[in-house]
């Protein structure tokens, strides 16, 4: 070691994005974690704001490997929305072969079997400097996800990349079903994905409030701990609110049950006041219900407490 010299971490984002490591988004289905790529890669192609208020310190190319989104009716219009320069964004998605006939085929991309074409692609274009690959099992060709070894094979050669090309690498996946352990260990598939970066950040919907989806830190070996962030979906674009919270992501994964009861009975007791006069329509309750802050697994919740009966013809309570 003393012929190796110390440096300092470099960041992105501070505390969030790292130049050179890899990282995880991990987060419930459908909350917007390919809108919040894109959203980050539109602010590195035009040295913009991240949702701090700080500023990217420097503009680059960003890349991504997208096995669910189409480029030119979801990643384009993501894009367009929150102002990037589209001409500094590459999407790779597929790989040409030959056949045994010696025919040219195109195929998805395997991280198994192309890391040396990614590699090149990576020397080819050194202004890279985030790579977002969505999601991650869509990409490990014949390895199984849910054994360490075949996944350490992955992620090993990657980890490489990103130190070889001062890249950050970002693998984005979905929450598994388990309630049991820290949020960290949700992520679907093997813990190798948790264990081998450095930096992990969960997205959970805030239960009191659908509309809002918190952005948590689950893991940071290389900073200190930063504040968590939150956004909404509006207009095909992510709206960030301008104030950090300080909540972990196991207390939003299990909110405490004192308050979750606290707000099931005010719902409840809210809900029989408005059908105690008679039936209400479905579709106005649910809108009154969306006005008021209610979510509407928290509505529903209330309904099956006090027994009422949902009907094409009409709404009956049996309490």
């Amino acid at each position: 070691m003393s012929d190796v010299t110390a440096e300092d971490v470099q960041w992105l984002w501070s505390g969030w994005l790292a130049v050179g490591k890899c990282h995880l988004m991990v987060g419930q289905p459908d909350i917007g974690k390919s809108f919040v790529s894109t959203s980050f890669a539109s602010t590195i192609t035009i040295g913009g704001k991240f949702p701090d208020g700080s500023r990217c310190p420097t503009t680059g190319e960003v890349l991504f490997l997208a096995g669910e989104d189409g480029k030119a009716d979801t990643i384009r219009p993501r894009l367009d929305a929150h102002g990037a320069d589209a001409s500094k964004v590459f999407v790779i998605d597929g790989q040409q072969i030959q056949d045994g006939e010696g025919k040219v085929i195109e195929r998805g991309i395997r991280l198994d079997v192309d890391i040396a074409d990614i590699d090149q692609f990576l020397a080819d274009h050194p202004d890279v400097r985030v790579w977002f690959i969505d999601p991650i099992s869509e990409f490990l060709g014949r390895a199984d996800s849910h054994k360490d070894a075949d996944v350490r094979q992955i992620l090993g050669p990657l980890a490489g990349l990103a130190e070889k090309y001062r890249v950050a690498i970002v693998y984005i996946t979905h929450f598994n079903k388990s309630n049991v352990g820290p949020a960290l260990y949700h992520a679907m598939g093997s813990l190798a994905f948790a264990a081998q970066v450095r930096v992990a950040f969960g997205f959970i919907r805030d239960y009191e409030n659908e509309d809002r989806v918190l952005v948590l830190p689950l893991k940071n070996n290389i900073h200190r701990k930063v504040p968590g962030r939150v956004y909404r979906l509006i207009d095909d674009r992510v709206e960030w609110e301008p104030d950090g919270i300080h909540v972990t992501a196991d207390e939003a994964l299990d909110p405490p049950k004192q308050a979750r009861g606290d707000k099931l009975a005010e719902v409840v007791e809210c809900l029989k006041q408005r059908l105690s006069a008679g039936c209400v329509d479905a579709d106005t309750l649910d809108q009154d219900a969306l006005d008021a802050g209610i979510s509407k697994s928290t509505l529903q919740r209330a309904r099956k407490v006090i027994g009422v009966v949902s009907t094409k013809s009409r709404l009956e309570w049996h309490g």
